[in-house]
């Protein structure tokens, strides 16, 4: 298949991740990080109420962050030390999470991708009507599916390159 081909989010199972990381509100740190472990491929990890509704998100880098706290590895300065101070406080996942940016699948590719660039996100979630988590709009899937149209623009970048040295000289 080419991404090219792809309309909708929905026109392409290949691209979700299905049993998206997922933790309740009020979970612990550990339980977070340990769902991350468990699904390798995500890079986030996204805090849902008891009906399965999107609260928020937790990235990677926010439970890496904290797990380094708890390890006593942290940068000198004041506003650094502070956030250690409350890192290695911090135990429920709602402080961590931050608003996520959710698609649904209706909506294309290219603006799951545009999305992705605002927000740097490596993945979304995917949600529907209702706002319930259905899975996660992977990105590395993405550039997998991609990678052929990914390949002819690097090429082609280079070729319009040595046509202006060429140029230039």
């Amino acid at each position: 298949m080419d991404i090219r081909d792809v309309r909708t989010i929905d026109d392409v199972d290949e691209l979700l991740v299905i049993n998206a990381p997922k933790v309740r509100k009020g979970a612990r740190v550990h339980e977070a990080i340990q769902v991350l472990i468990d699904n390798p491929i995500s890079r986030s990890v996204y805090v849902v109420d008891e009906g399965n509704k999107l609260l928020g998100t937790i990235s990677y880098r926010s439970l890496i962050r904290v797990g380094s706290a708890r390890f006593d590895a942290r940068t000198d300065g004041i506003f650094p030390f502070m956030q250690y101070l409350r890192d290695l406080l911090l135990d429920d996942v709602t402080e961590l999470m931050r608003k996520s940016h959710p698609v649904t699948k209706k909506n294309t590719i290219k603006e799951a991708l545009k999305l992705m660039g605002e927000t740097k996100q490596s993945d979304l979630p995917l949600i529907d009507q209702e706002g319930h988590l259905l899975g996660e709009l992977c990105g590395m899937k993405i550039m997998k599916l991609g990678i052929d149209i990914i390949r002819k623009g690097d090429e082609a970048a280079i070729e319009r390159k040595k046509k202006s040295q060429k140029d230039d000289d």
